[in-house]
């Protein structure tokens, strides 16, 4: 009974890895041969130190009976689980998450939808603030265009009112028979086109404030389809679920490899049945 540390600092991985190993004591020339051992899930707690009621042991090869012997073999398994042992994990390098000891592929993949899910709805937050300051500034551009735009309005409304009665006073007193060339028609026709000019510099103003907001309207429609298209893009990233996934392999360290036990025991068999050698009763 081994226990395998498996240690990747750049992948990420640090897995500990127990080891059950049966292997056969013979009577050939290399007694225990670890080539030979078969993977198990006994533990320390399965093994009993009395056989059952009734229960007859077979021989004891010579060779386990010697204790320099269990000293050689020891240093063997650990030496056998070096050569052997590997930890195959799977990788998603485009997350940075790696499998652990035992998860299948499917519950990897499960796990990793979670993880995109959630590395997603934060980079959309981080989308989300900063895309808004930059949105509430166009807002309140255009806010403060539109309370221009009114201004203007108002204003380009007073002055055509203002245009038109003294012109028409102008007018007025000429058809009603007043001196058509006295100073004071003159003074007033100057007045009233005075106030034309203003009246028209005043619609000149509304347009120039219409085309402010029209412009600030087209900055927001950009922005917003940049935003769109920022989220579009991170929900268009790789699917978790078909994803290609990375298969990587990590060796032990000699120094990682700790025999916890190494213990001679005798495997149950039932006698009499239809093998000359009996049944295996496990």
């Amino acid at each position: 009974m081994a226990r395998v540390f498996y240690s990747d600092t750049k992948a990420g991985v640090e897995e500990d890895d127990p080891q059950s190993l049966l292997c056969p004591i013979t009577d050939g020339p290399i007694p225990v041969d670890w080539d030979r051992a078969e993977p198990s899930d006994l533990t320390e707690a399965d093994l009993e130190k009395t056989g059952e009621p009734g229960a007859r042991f077979a021989t004891l090869p010579p060779e386990a009976g010697k204790p320099r012997n269990y000293t050689a073999w020891q240093r063997d398994i650990a030496d056998a689980l070096f050569k052997v042992g590997k930890l195959e994990l799977f990788r998603a390098p485009e997350f940075k998450l790696t499998s652990t000891h035992g998860e299948s592929e499917k519950n990897f993949r499960i796990r990793l939808v979670q993880v995109v899910r959630e590395a997603r709805d934060e980079q959309k937050e981080k989308l989300r603030q900063k895309f808004a300051p930059k949105l509430a500034a166009i807002q309140e551009r255009k806010r403060k265009a539109e309370q221009r735009l009114e201004v203007e309005q108002a204003q380009a409304r007073d002055s055509k009112l203002s245009t038109a009665l003294s012109f028409g006073g102008a007018l007025l007193g000429a058809f009603m028979g007043r001196k058509t060339l006295s100073a004071s028609n003159i003074s007033r026709a100057s007045t009233a086109i005075g106030r034309a000019g203003r009246a028209s510099k005043e619609s000149g103003d509304v347009g120039r404030a219409e085309d402010t907001i029209e412009a600030i309207e087209q900055q927001a429609a950009e922005l917003s389809a940049q935003f769109q298209a920022d989220l579009a893009a991170l929900d268009a990233g790789a699917d978790p679920l078909t994803m290609p996934l990375e298969t990587i392999v990590i060796k032990p360290k000699k120094s990682n490899i700790k025999v916890r036990a190494l213990v001679l025991a005798w495997m149950p068999y039932a006698v009499g049945g239809s093998s000359a050698d009996g049944e295996p009763a496990w």
